[in-house]
C-alpha cells in the first residue's frame, strides 16, 4: 500500500502541513518496503488557484491509497476521491506519527473536505 502525507519541511520529524495544496512537501511511503520517497511540491505549492488540484492529481497518478493533511478544499478532495484514494484530514504530529497511524489502519478517512474555517482546535477547558 502507498500512504502519503503533506509537510512544509523536509523531515519526518516535522508537523504534517496545515494546508493540503500548499504543501512543499509530500511523504509517500510504501508499506510492504518501508521506503519513503519525499516528492517536493514547491511548484504547485507556489501557483494561484489550482495548487491543491495539481497536488491531488499527481497523487493520483502515483497511485496512493490514503492521504494524511491538515486542511483540504473540496476540489481537491474530490479529485483525490474519485481517484479512489482515501483522505484524512486535520491530522496532527508529526509526518512520523502519522504515517505509521496510517499503516496501522489508525486514522479514519473523511467524508467531505475541512469547512472554510478550517480544522477545529479542541478546548483544553
Amino acid at each position: 500500500m502507498r500512504i502519503a502525507v503533506t509537510s512544509m519541511e523536509k523531515s519526518l520529524d516535522a508537523p504534517v502541513s496545515r494546508r493540503f495544496g500548499r504543501s512543499l512537501y509530500i511523504f509517500v511511503a510504501e508499506t510492504e518496503t518501508r521506503v519513503v520517497r519525499i516528492i517536493d511540491n514547491g511548484a504547485f505549492a507556489g501557483m494561484g488557484l489550482g495548487a491543491g488540484a495539481k497536488t491531488a492529481e499527481m497523487l493520483a497518478r502515483l497511485e496512493v491509497s490514503w492521504v494524511a493533511t491538515g486542511e483540504i478544499g473540496r476540489e481537491s478532495f474530490q479529485i483525490l476521491q474519485n481517484s479512489g484514494i482515501h483522505v484524512v484530514t486535520c491530522a496532527n504530529g508529526t509526518c512520523r506519527e502519522v504515517l505509521d497511524r496510517l499503516e496501522a489502519g489508525g486514522l479514519i478517512p473523511s467524508e467531505r473536505p475541512t469547512d472554510p474555517t478550517g480544522c477545529a482546535v479542541p478546548s483544553t477547558d
